[in-house]
């Protein structure tokens, strides 16, 4: 009796010890260095990976990806028929771009147009593969992460105080998105380089970094949505921006970042908000906006 008691403890200390140490084996050490911060940050300011994990973000980011093809194709097309006055190539989508982007700004353009197109059409392809081929999809990831995180969003940032629109709203905006879309991106790289990866689970990183390159699709989608004409005028680029912001940018990013950066918008254009205030005060909301047509 006494040694069939003996055996069933030590069964069942060995049960412990086997479950112990399993549990030991599921813990993983804390990230360090860049990682470390970069896994911090997208934990403050991100959407929890669950929420990316469900099924229509794939289908919204296979989604972009085929605008975004049909897009790059379009304007593509546009280049080759249709040339500036003086017979030159566009730089962009509007000849009047050419005007605006020479010599050095003309390089970061176009680099930051290639590299934007590898990001978001790799991205989508990545994600779209992500079951049927996840060794490919892995591979895919890793270069539309790299185009993002050393060339796309890099170049935002520097072409950013540039960007058409009101001065007031849209630099900083695109700077936001800049910052987002790097912090994403790397992460989206390391996301891609882990253990897991290639294993056909679903990519929540690389999920973040294409609704939110998507941003940049947005706003030429806007321009089919409510015409060319006027587009590059500073309230309809705006416009374009905001929506284009307020349709992807929830997807991969916390709901407080938004009321936060609007009072953060307040507080760069705290000379406008007095100098409004003062106006008005002295000749009311139809006198201040006379006075502030410079500003339309």
């Amino acid at each position: 009796m006494s040694g069939d008691n003996v055996d069933s403890f030590s069964s069942g200390s060995e049960q412990t010890d086997l479950k112990h140490t399993a549990e030991q084996a599921v813990v993983k050490e804390p990230k360090k260095g860049l990682e470390g911060l970069v896994d911090k940050l997208i934990g403050f300011l991100g959407s929890p990976k669950a929420e990316l994990d469900a099924p229509w973000v794939r289908y919204l980011c296979m989604w972009n990806g085929a605008m975004a093809f049909l897009q790059f194709n379009g304007e593509a097309r546009d280049r080759y028929y249709f040339k500036t006055k003086s017979g030159e190539t566009k730089v962009a989508s509007y000849s009047v771009m050419n005007m605006k982007y020479t010599g050095i700004f003309k390089f970061t353009l176009f680099t930051h147009i290639a590299s934007g197109a590898t990001a978001q059409l790799g991205s989508s392809l990545a994600i779209a593969l992500e079951e049927k081929n996840p060794e490919l999809s892995r591979k895919i990831a890793k270069v539309a992460a790299t185009a993002e995180t050393f060339f796309h969003a890099p170049t935002a940032f520097i072409l950013s105080p540039f960007v058409y629109g009101d001065k007031g709203i849209t630099p900083m905006v695109y700077m936001l998105v800049s910052f987002l879309l790097m912090l994403s991106g790397r992460s989206a790289l390391y996301e891609a380089n882990s253990e897991d990866s290639g294993k056909g689970k679903p990519r929540p990183e690389l999920r973040r970094m294409c609704t939110t390159i998507s941003i940049f699709l947005y706003v030429r989608l806007y321009a089919l949505m409510r015409g060319s004409g006027g587009m590059l005028h500073k309230q309809k680029y705006t416009v374009s921006v905001l929506l284009a912001g307020m349709a992807m940018m929830p997807v991969g990013w916390q709901r407080w970042t938004f009321p936060a950066y609007f009072w953060v918008l307040m507080l760069w254009n705290g000379k406008t908000v007095k100098e409004t205030v003062d106006l008005m005060h002295i000749h009311g909301v139809d006198g201040a906006g006379a006075r502030q047509m410079y500003l339309a």
